[in-house]
Protein backbone atom coordinates (compact mmCIF):
# COMPACT_ATOMS: atom_id res chain seq x y z
CA UNK A 1 0.00 0.00 0.00
CA UNK A 2 1.36 3.87 -1.12
CA UNK A 3 0.97 6.13 1.55
CA UNK A 4 -1.21 8.58 0.22
CA UNK A 5 -2.76 10.68 3.17
CA UNK A 6 -1.08 11.32 6.33
CA UNK A 7 -3.80 12.94 9.77
CA UNK A 8 -2.50 13.55 13.31
CA UNK A 9 -5.77 14.29 14.58
CA UNK A 10 -4.82 16.48 17.52
CA UNK A 11 -2.19 15.90 19.71
CA UNK A 12 -3.35 17.25 23.15
CA UNK A 13 -0.07 19.07 24.09
CA UNK A 14 -1.68 19.25 28.43
CA UNK A 15 -1.28 15.18 28.42
CA UNK A 16 2.15 15.65 29.82
CA UNK A 17 2.42 11.62 29.73
CA UNK A 18 2.75 11.43 26.27
CA UNK A 19 5.99 10.11 24.45
CA UNK A 20 5.64 12.06 21.63
CA UNK A 21 4.89 15.77 21.61
CA UNK A 22 5.26 18.27 18.45
CA UNK A 23 7.03 21.21 18.73
CA UNK A 24 5.45 23.90 16.69
CA UNK A 25 8.02 27.00 15.37
CA UNK A 26 5.94 30.19 13.92
CA UNK A 27 8.15 33.20 12.38
CA UNK A 28 7.76 36.50 13.65
CA UNK A 29 10.10 39.98 13.58
CA UNK A 30 10.30 40.28 17.31
CA UNK A 31 12.14 43.30 16.59
CA UNK A 32 8.61 45.12 15.35
CA UNK A 33 8.00 45.13 18.88
CA UNK A 34 11.60 46.40 20.56
CA UNK A 35 12.15 42.64 21.68
CA UNK A 36 14.91 40.15 21.05
CA UNK A 37 18.73 40.17 20.87
CA UNK A 38 19.65 41.68 17.03
CA UNK A 39 22.24 42.91 15.48
CA UNK A 40 22.98 46.45 16.62
CA UNK A 41 25.51 48.38 14.47
CA UNK A 42 27.80 50.83 17.00
CA UNK A 43 27.88 48.29 19.56
CA UNK A 44 30.50 46.74 21.12
CA UNK A 45 28.86 43.16 21.70
CA UNK A 46 25.62 43.23 19.39
CA UNK A 47 27.34 45.01 16.79
CA UNK A 48 29.95 42.07 15.56
CA UNK A 49 29.15 40.85 12.12
CA UNK A 50 28.17 36.91 11.70
CA UNK A 51 27.26 36.42 15.73
CA UNK A 52 25.07 33.87 15.49
CA UNK A 53 23.88 35.21 19.30
CA UNK A 54 22.89 38.63 17.62
CA UNK A 55 21.12 37.62 14.07
CA UNK A 56 20.08 40.33 11.48
CA UNK A 57 16.54 42.13 12.44
CA UNK A 58 13.67 40.06 10.84
CA UNK A 59 11.83 37.19 11.12
CA UNK A 60 12.53 34.51 12.72
CA UNK A 61 11.39 30.91 13.88
CA UNK A 62 10.45 30.93 17.32
CA UNK A 63 9.23 27.92 19.57
CA UNK A 64 6.26 28.58 20.82
CA UNK A 65 5.53 24.85 22.05
CA UNK A 66 4.77 25.85 25.56
CA UNK A 67 1.31 28.08 24.29
CA UNK A 68 0.23 24.85 22.09
CA UNK A 69 -2.78 23.75 23.58
CA UNK A 70 -3.50 21.40 20.34
CA UNK A 71 -1.97 21.04 16.81
CA UNK A 72 -4.42 18.93 13.86
CA UNK A 73 -3.10 18.49 10.46
CA UNK A 74 -3.73 16.38 7.43
CA UNK A 75 -1.64 15.95 3.92
CA UNK A 76 -2.01 13.80 0.92
CA UNK A 77 -4.82 12.95 -1.58
CA UNK A 78 -7.99 10.37 -1.19
CA UNK A 79 -6.77 8.34 -3.60
CA UNK A 80 -3.92 7.95 -6.00
CA UNK A 81 -5.69 8.85 -8.82
CA UNK A 82 -6.81 12.45 -7.71
CA UNK A 83 -4.89 15.41 -7.33
CA UNK A 84 -2.86 15.69 -3.77
CA UNK A 85 -4.46 18.36 -1.70
CA UNK A 86 -3.08 21.75 -0.12
CA UNK A 87 -2.18 20.21 3.57
CA UNK A 88 -3.87 21.86 6.31
CA UNK A 89 -3.03 22.88 9.46
CA UNK A 90 -4.49 24.03 12.71
CA UNK A 91 -2.59 25.08 15.86
CA UNK A 92 -4.52 26.10 18.91
CA UNK A 93 -2.91 28.60 21.32
CA UNK A 94 -2.98 29.34 24.71
CA UNK A 95 -3.99 33.56 24.59
CA UNK A 96 -5.32 34.06 28.15
CA UNK A 97 -2.34 37.31 28.65
CA UNK A 98 -3.15 38.53 25.05
CA UNK A 99 0.30 37.12 23.55
CA UNK A 100 -1.09 35.86 20.45
CA UNK A 101 -3.72 39.34 20.17
CA UNK A 102 -2.71 41.48 17.28
CA UNK A 103 -4.19 44.37 18.93
CA UNK A 104 -2.04 44.10 22.16
CA UNK A 105 0.44 46.49 22.86
CA UNK A 106 4.23 45.77 22.75
CA UNK A 107 4.32 45.70 26.23
CA UNK A 108 1.96 43.16 26.40
CA UNK A 109 2.96 40.73 23.55
CA UNK A 110 6.05 40.39 21.55
CA UNK A 111 5.02 38.49 18.97
CA UNK A 112 1.40 41.35 18.17
CA UNK A 113 3.31 43.53 15.40
CA UNK A 114 3.88 40.52 14.00
CA UNK A 115 0.67 38.59 14.01
CA UNK A 116 0.11 38.57 10.05
CA UNK A 117 -1.18 36.63 7.17
CA UNK A 118 2.11 34.04 5.22
CA UNK A 119 3.70 33.70 8.46
CA UNK A 120 5.80 30.24 8.12
CA UNK A 121 4.70 27.77 10.58
CA UNK A 122 6.90 24.73 11.07
CA UNK A 123 5.83 21.51 13.07
CA UNK A 124 8.39 18.90 14.37
CA UNK A 125 9.01 15.57 16.18
CA UNK A 126 12.19 15.45 17.81
CA UNK A 127 13.85 17.34 15.05
CA UNK A 128 11.53 15.77 11.97
CA UNK A 129 9.39 18.11 10.40
CA UNK A 130 5.31 17.01 10.25
CA UNK A 131 4.37 19.76 8.36
CA UNK A 132 5.97 23.60 6.95
CA UNK A 133 3.53 25.56 5.38
CA UNK A 134 2.59 29.66 5.75
CA UNK A 135 -0.18 31.19 8.19
CA UNK A 136 -3.23 31.95 6.63
CA UNK A 137 -5.87 32.88 9.13
CA UNK A 138 -5.52 34.07 12.89
CA UNK A 139 -8.90 32.98 14.56
CA UNK A 140 -9.37 34.25 18.18
CA UNK A 141 -12.04 32.81 20.30
CA UNK A 142 -12.82 34.73 24.03
CA UNK A 143 -15.20 32.93 26.89
CA UNK A 144 -17.01 34.77 29.58
CA UNK A 145 -15.11 32.31 31.77
CA UNK A 146 -11.73 33.89 30.72
CA UNK A 147 -10.03 31.74 28.78
CA UNK A 148 -8.94 32.87 24.73
CA UNK A 149 -7.57 30.78 22.91
CA UNK A 150 -6.01 31.58 19.18
CA UNK A 151 -6.20 29.18 16.45
CA UNK A 152 -3.63 29.79 13.55
CA UNK A 153 -4.61 28.06 10.48
CA UNK A 154 -2.17 27.26 7.98
CA UNK A 155 -1.45 25.52 4.19
CA UNK A 156 1.19 24.32 2.56
CA UNK A 157 2.48 26.08 -0.46
CA UNK A 158 0.28 24.57 -3.17
CA UNK A 159 -1.70 27.20 -1.97
CA UNK A 160 0.70 29.73 -3.22
CA UNK A 161 1.39 27.69 -6.36
CA UNK A 162 -2.58 27.44 -6.97
CA UNK A 163 -2.84 31.44 -7.00
CA UNK A 164 0.32 32.21 -9.28
CA UNK A 165 -0.16 32.40 -13.12
CA UNK A 166 2.46 30.67 -15.34
CA UNK A 167 4.10 33.46 -18.12
CA UNK A 168 2.40 33.47 -21.25
CA UNK A 169 4.30 33.39 -24.38
CA UNK A 170 7.82 31.48 -24.69
CA UNK A 171 7.99 30.18 -21.06
CA UNK A 172 9.89 33.54 -20.45
CA UNK A 173 13.06 31.79 -21.22
CA UNK A 174 12.45 28.34 -20.29
CA UNK A 175 12.04 25.55 -22.03
CA UNK A 176 8.81 23.85 -20.83
CA UNK A 177 10.24 20.65 -22.88
CA UNK A 178 12.01 17.22 -21.36
CA UNK A 179 11.92 15.16 -19.02
CA UNK A 180 9.23 15.40 -16.40
CA UNK A 181 11.55 16.43 -13.67
CA UNK A 182 12.98 19.09 -15.91
CA UNK A 183 9.59 20.63 -16.85
CA UNK A 184 8.61 21.03 -13.25
CA UNK A 185 12.00 22.54 -12.23
CA UNK A 186 11.86 25.05 -15.08
CA UNK A 187 7.70 25.73 -14.01
CA UNK A 188 9.21 26.10 -10.74
CA UNK A 189 11.81 28.62 -12.38
CA UNK A 190 9.43 30.67 -14.35
CA UNK A 191 9.47 34.19 -13.47
CA UNK A 192 5.72 34.54 -12.30
CA UNK A 193 6.63 31.57 -10.02
CA UNK A 194 10.25 32.21 -8.41
CA UNK A 195 10.03 28.73 -6.26
CA UNK A 196 13.17 28.75 -4.14
CA UNK A 197 15.54 26.29 -5.24
CA UNK A 198 16.77 25.30 -1.78
CA UNK A 199 12.96 24.68 -1.29
CA UNK A 200 12.76 21.74 -4.06
CA UNK A 201 13.17 17.73 -3.95
CA UNK A 202 12.42 16.74 -7.76
CA UNK A 203 12.90 13.87 -9.05
CA UNK A 204 14.16 13.61 -13.19
CA UNK A 205 11.54 11.53 -14.13
CA UNK A 206 11.07 8.68 -16.66
CA UNK A 207 8.37 10.83 -18.96
CA UNK A 208 9.08 13.12 -22.12
CA UNK A 209 7.12 16.12 -22.14
CA UNK A 210 6.29 17.97 -25.16
CA UNK A 211 7.55 21.72 -26.09
CA UNK A 212 5.00 23.80 -24.20
CA UNK A 213 3.83 27.11 -25.22
CA UNK A 214 2.29 28.72 -22.23
CA UNK A 215 -1.47 30.56 -22.71
CA UNK A 216 -2.72 33.09 -21.00
CA UNK A 217 -4.53 32.62 -17.32
CA UNK A 218 -2.64 28.98 -16.73
CA UNK A 219 -2.40 28.05 -13.12
CA UNK A 220 1.29 26.78 -12.15
CA UNK A 221 0.26 24.56 -9.94
CA UNK A 222 -2.88 22.83 -12.43
CA UNK A 223 0.10 22.79 -14.95
CA UNK A 224 2.29 21.23 -12.87
CA UNK A 225 -0.16 18.36 -11.90
CA UNK A 226 -0.79 17.57 -15.42
CA UNK A 227 3.03 17.46 -15.91
CA UNK A 228 2.67 15.03 -12.92
CA UNK A 229 0.19 12.41 -14.70
CA UNK A 230 1.73 12.21 -17.41
CA UNK A 231 5.07 10.04 -15.35
CA UNK A 232 2.53 8.88 -13.28
CA UNK A 233 4.73 10.23 -10.63
CA UNK A 234 3.42 12.02 -7.12
CA UNK A 235 3.66 16.23 -6.96
CA UNK A 236 3.13 17.76 -3.39
CA UNK A 237 4.77 19.67 -1.31
CA UNK A 238 6.63 17.33 1.30
CA UNK A 239 6.18 17.68 5.29
CA UNK A 240 9.70 20.25 4.82
CA UNK A 241 8.19 22.30 3.07
CA UNK A 242 9.78 21.60 -0.56
CA UNK A 243 8.19 20.72 -3.34
CA UNK A 244 8.62 17.65 -4.06
CA UNK A 245 8.08 15.64 -7.32
CA UNK A 246 8.68 11.55 -7.26
CA UNK A 247 9.09 9.86 -9.80
CA UNK A 248 7.14 6.47 -11.34
CA UNK A 249 9.82 3.55 -10.24
CA UNK A 250 10.26 5.36 -6.78
CA UNK A 251 6.77 5.26 -5.85
CA UNK A 252 6.87 1.28 -6.64
CA UNK A 253 9.94 1.03 -4.57
CA UNK A 254 9.26 -0.60 -1.28
CA UNK A 255 10.03 0.44 2.17
CA UNK A 256 11.13 -2.03 4.89
CA UNK A 257 8.14 -1.22 6.86
CA UNK A 258 5.37 -4.02 7.98
CA UNK A 259 2.23 -3.15 10.13
CA UNK A 260 0.96 -6.04 11.58
CA UNK A 261 -1.29 -7.38 14.12
CA UNK A 262 0.57 -10.19 15.56
CA UNK A 263 2.95 -8.44 17.14
CA UNK A 264 5.91 -9.50 13.90
CA UNK A 265 5.75 -5.36 13.04
CA UNK A 266 4.35 -2.04 14.03
CA UNK A 267 1.02 -2.67 15.51
CA UNK A 268 -1.28 -0.44 14.26
CA UNK A 269 -5.07 0.33 16.24
CA UNK A 270 -7.65 0.39 13.71
CA UNK A 271 -7.71 -0.07 9.11
CA UNK A 272 -10.00 0.95 7.05
CA UNK A 273 -10.67 -1.19 3.64
CA UNK A 274 -12.93 -0.05 0.39
CA UNK A 275 -14.02 -2.81 -1.74
CA UNK A 276 -15.95 -1.79 -4.78
CA UNK A 277 -16.24 1.13 -7.13
CA UNK A 278 -14.15 3.71 -5.77
CA UNK A 279 -11.42 2.29 -7.85
CA UNK A 280 -12.76 0.57 -10.92
CA UNK A 281 -12.40 2.14 -13.97
CA UNK A 282 -12.92 -0.41 -17.12
CA UNK A 283 -12.02 2.32 -19.75
CA UNK A 284 -9.01 4.74 -19.49
CA UNK A 285 -8.33 8.00 -21.50
CA UNK A 286 -5.23 9.59 -22.06
CA UNK A 287 -5.15 13.23 -23.15
CA UNK A 288 -2.13 15.02 -24.51
CA UNK A 289 -1.38 17.84 -26.16
CA UNK A 290 -3.49 18.94 -29.84
CA UNK A 291 -6.17 17.38 -27.99
CA UNK A 292 -5.54 14.25 -29.04
CA UNK A 293 -6.87 11.01 -26.90
CA UNK A 294 -5.39 7.42 -26.77
CA UNK A 295 -8.17 5.15 -24.80
CA UNK A 296 -7.67 1.58 -23.18
CA UNK A 297 -10.46 -0.81 -22.21
CA UNK A 298 -10.25 -3.50 -20.17
CA UNK A 299 -13.52 -5.22 -22.36
CA UNK A 300 -13.91 -8.23 -19.52
CA UNK A 301 -14.51 -6.04 -16.80
CA UNK A 302 -17.04 -4.12 -19.16
CA UNK A 303 -19.03 -7.16 -19.11
CA UNK A 304 -18.74 -7.10 -15.76
CA UNK A 305 -19.24 -3.76 -14.49
CA UNK A 306 -20.11 -1.52 -17.15
CA UNK A 307 -18.30 0.99 -18.71
CA UNK A 308 -16.54 3.75 -16.28
CA UNK A 309 -14.31 5.74 -17.61
CA UNK A 310 -11.10 7.96 -16.16
CA UNK A 311 -9.61 10.63 -17.88
CA UNK A 312 -6.20 11.72 -17.49
CA UNK A 313 -4.58 15.06 -18.44
CA UNK A 314 -1.10 15.08 -19.86
CA UNK A 315 1.43 16.85 -22.05
CA UNK A 316 2.97 13.87 -22.92
CA UNK A 317 4.91 13.88 -25.98
CA UNK A 318 4.15 10.99 -28.24
CA UNK A 319 1.37 8.50 -28.87
CA UNK A 320 3.35 5.39 -27.76
CA UNK A 321 4.01 6.98 -24.12
CA UNK A 322 -0.27 8.16 -23.67
CA UNK A 323 -1.13 4.19 -24.80
CA UNK A 324 1.31 3.26 -22.16
CA UNK A 325 0.23 4.88 -19.94
CA UNK A 326 -3.45 3.81 -20.85
CA UNK A 327 -2.78 0.57 -21.25
CA UNK A 328 -1.03 0.91 -17.03
CA UNK A 329 -4.23 2.34 -15.77
CA UNK A 330 -6.60 -0.06 -17.02
CA UNK A 331 -4.62 -3.13 -15.68
CA UNK A 332 -4.42 -1.53 -12.29
CA UNK A 333 -8.34 -0.36 -11.62
CA UNK A 334 -10.03 -2.20 -14.52
CA UNK A 335 -11.61 -4.43 -11.93
CA UNK A 336 -12.89 -4.42 -8.17
CA UNK A 337 -9.51 -4.18 -5.65
CA UNK A 338 -9.30 -4.98 -1.89
CA UNK A 339 -7.57 -1.58 -1.07
CA UNK A 340 -6.36 -0.25 2.67
CA UNK A 341 -7.78 3.37 2.76
CA UNK A 342 -6.67 3.74 6.55
CA UNK A 343 -4.30 2.82 9.55
CA UNK A 344 -4.46 4.45 13.01
CA UNK A 345 -1.49 4.16 15.19
CA UNK A 346 -0.95 4.99 18.47
CA UNK A 347 2.36 6.45 18.69
CA UNK A 348 2.82 6.72 22.49
CA UNK A 349 2.43 2.50 22.63
CA UNK A 350 5.46 2.20 20.05
CA UNK A 351 9.14 1.75 20.46
CA UNK A 352 11.67 4.86 19.76
CA UNK A 353 12.67 3.01 16.41
CA UNK A 354 9.38 2.48 15.51
CA UNK A 355 8.40 6.35 15.85
CA UNK A 356 11.35 7.60 14.55
CA UNK A 357 10.76 4.62 11.04
CA UNK A 358 6.95 6.20 11.14
CA UNK A 359 8.02 9.82 11.76
CA UNK A 360 10.26 9.08 8.36
CA UNK A 361 7.42 8.34 6.19
CA UNK A 362 7.03 11.28 3.52
CA UNK A 363 3.98 11.01 0.91
CA UNK A 364 4.19 7.90 -1.99
CA UNK A 365 6.23 5.54 0.62
CA UNK A 366 5.26 1.96 0.06
CA UNK A 367 4.57 -0.03 2.83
Amino acid sequence: ECVEAVRATEWSVADQGAVVQPTVFIAFDLNLSGAGDFLTLDEPVRGKLDDSTYPLAGEVLVDVSEHVRSVDFKRGRPREIDEFDAGQLSVTLDNRTRLFDPTAPASVSAFAAGILPRKQIRVEVDGEPLFDGQVEDWDLEYSTSGDSITIAKASDGFTILGQQLLSSGAASGFAFTGYSGSVINAVLSDAAVDWPISKRNIDRGYSLIGDQVIGTNVKALNFLQDVANGEPGAFFIGKDGRATFRERLDLQTPTSLVFTDDGSGIPFTNIEVEFGTENLFTQVEVKYPTDQAVKATKTESVDKFGLTTLTVDTFLSTTAQAQDLATFYSERFGDPTYRVTGLGLNMDTLTTAQQESILELELGAVV
